[in-house]
C-alpha cells in the first residue's frame, strides 16, 4: 500500500471522526482500546507476544461459519453465512478493499444477531412443531440444532466487537502494515501545522 493509499485512508477516518465524535471517542476507547488490551492479554497467556488479528478473525470466521451450519437445520440463517463468506472474500483480496468496505461487516452481523434475538426468544417454538409434524421422530435432532443456535448467538456478540476492532484499526490489524500507525502520527502532526483556510481564518 502506497503513502497516497494510507493518506486516503486517514482521510476517511478524519472525516468520520468530525462528523461522528463522539462515537469516534467511544470506538476508540471502548472497542478498539478494550478489546485490543483483553485479546493480548490471551496472546500473551498463551505465549504470544501479542494478538495477530487478521489469522485470529479467520480462525473465528471458521468457527462462527461451522456453528452456523449446524445451527440452520433450526432455521435458515444466510445473513451469518454471507458475512463469514464475504469476510474471508476481503481478507483474501485486501487489495481492493478499503475500509469503509470492511465496516459494513459489523453492522451485518449487528442485524444477524437482533434476528436472532427476535427468532430465540419471540417466535421459535421448534419442540412443538418436531412433535407435531414429525410424531418426535426429528425432536432430537432440532433440540441439538437449537441448543447450537444458543450457542452461536452468544458467540456472536465477541465476533462482532473483534470484527467492529479490526473495522476501526484497519490498516494495521487486517492489512497489517507495520507503519501504518507511525506514518498516521506524521500526518496528524501534519495536519496541525497546516496553514489556515480563509473559513478557518476568518473564525479566529
Amino acid at each position: 500500500m502506497s503513502r497516497e493509499e494510507i493518506q486516503s485512508e486517514y482521510d476517511a477516518k478524519k472525516t468520520f471522526k468530525n462528523a461522528n465524535p463522539k462515537f469516534h471517542a467511544f470506538e476508540k476507547q471502548v472497542v478498539d482500546g478494550a478489546v485490543d488490551y483483553h485479546a493480548n492479554k490471551l496472546a500473551h497467556k498463551i505465549g504470544l507476544r501479542r494478538a495477530n488479528w487478521n489469522s485470529l478473525l479467520k480462525i473465528l470466521i471458521g468457527i462462527m461459519t461451522i456453528m452456523n451450519i449446524m445451527a440452520c437445520y433450526a432455521r435458515p440463517d444466510f445473513l451469518t453465512q454471507l458475512v463469514c463468506v464475504i469476510a474471508l472474500l476481503f481478507l483474501s483480496e485486501s487489495e481492493n478493499i478499503n475500509r469503509d468496505k470492511f465496516r459494513l461487516l459489523p453492522l451485518l452481523l449487528l442485524l444477524s444477531i437482533i434476528y436472532d434475538f427476535v427468532w430465540l426468544f419471540f417466535i421459535q417454538d421448534l419442540k412443538g412443531e418436531g412433535q407435531r409434524e414429525h410424531g418426535g421422530i426429528e425432536n432430537s435432532v432440532k433440540k441439538f440444532s437449537l441448543h447450537v443456535t444458543y450457542i452461536e448467538f452468544i458467540y456472536k456478540v465477541p465476533f462482532f466487537f473483534v470484527l467492529w476492532k479490526v473495522s476501526y484499526n484497519y490498516l494495521a490489524d487486517i492489512k497489517e502494515i507495520k507503519d501504518a500507525p507511525r506514518i498516521i502520527k506524521l500526518l496528524k502532526i501534519i495536519d496541525q501545522f497546516k496553514p489556515l483556510d480563509e473559513d478557518d481564518e476568518q473564525r479566529y
